[in-house]
């Protein structure tokens, strides 16, 4: 598919627009032309329109835990939170087993990003129930919630567990940065927020996890702000 391969997303907007005008067009191939046209806009920053894409992805009900992922990442893009959060709990319903923990780590992470911490170990805690992989990760964004809603959690086993896991850097620097944070190293907690801020500056990855940035963007000020002050920063705020 010549959208797909496209090296830049005026190109892949083109050919994706050129593909939906055929006639005859199968459902799953306009899926996936929409698609395209969708991640074009995204890239462009078009929020709006790349929701309204998702939308139309949506009506076509094929692989609705996809267009319900895309329609909250437009959604967080453009500030309107609380569809976002709808679409991602329709996501993990609309998907098979396998995904399920994935869509619920979004939904939960989220919430926790959000400051919604009760709603955000309820879905963290299934998205435990649920995953055969990322148990780590699942599980210290879970303590920092636990220790955000004041029950008792270790916090220094959670990051020990989380750095001897098998996982890729990413959203694990963001996590791993708070934890370090609640546990007194605020040298180390910058570093790995600001990488995290760094790594998903891209307008793709940055829509999709709207929420978890801004926190880390909250944060890094704060500690940078305390920086000249003798006292140790205290737990982040929620």
């Amino acid at each position: 598919m010549r959208a797909q391969g496209a090296s830049d997303p005026l190109a892949r907007a083109k050919y994706a627009t050129s593909g939906l005008c055929a006639t005859e067009l199968e459902v799953d191939t306009q899926v996936l032309l929409l698609r395209q046209l969708y991640l074009s806009y995204l890239e462009q920053r078009r929020y709006h329109d790349a929701r309204a894409i998702a939308h139309q992805m949506l009506e076509l009900r094929v692989l609705p835990e996809v267009a319900h992922q895309d329609a909250a990442r437009a959604d967080f893009a453009l500030g309107d939170v609380q569809s976002a959060l709808d679409h991602l709990r329709l996501a993990s319903r609309a998907c098979s087993p396998g995904r399920r923990s994935f869509h619920l780590w979004c939904l939960g992470s989220s919430l926790y990003a959000l400051g919604c911490h009760s709603e955000a170990a309820t879905v963290l805690e299934r998205a435990l129930c649920w995953t055969t992989r990322d148990r780590e990760l699942l599980g210290a964004l879970l303590a920092l919630t636990r220790h955000a809603l004041g029950a008792p959690t270790d916090l220094r086993g959670a990051y020990q567990r989380l750095c001897r896991a098998p996982v890729q850097p990413g959203v694990v620097d963001w996590v791993g940065g708070e934890l370090l944070l609640e546990l007194g190293e605020r040298d180390l907690a910058l570093a790995l927020l600001r990488s995290f801020v760094q790594r998903n500056s891209d307008p793709v990855l940055a829509a999709g996890l709207r929420a978890e940035v801004s926190r880390a963007e909250r944060l890094i000020s704060r500690i940078e702000e305390t920086c000249a002050s003798p006292e140790t920063i205290g737990p982040a705020e929620s």
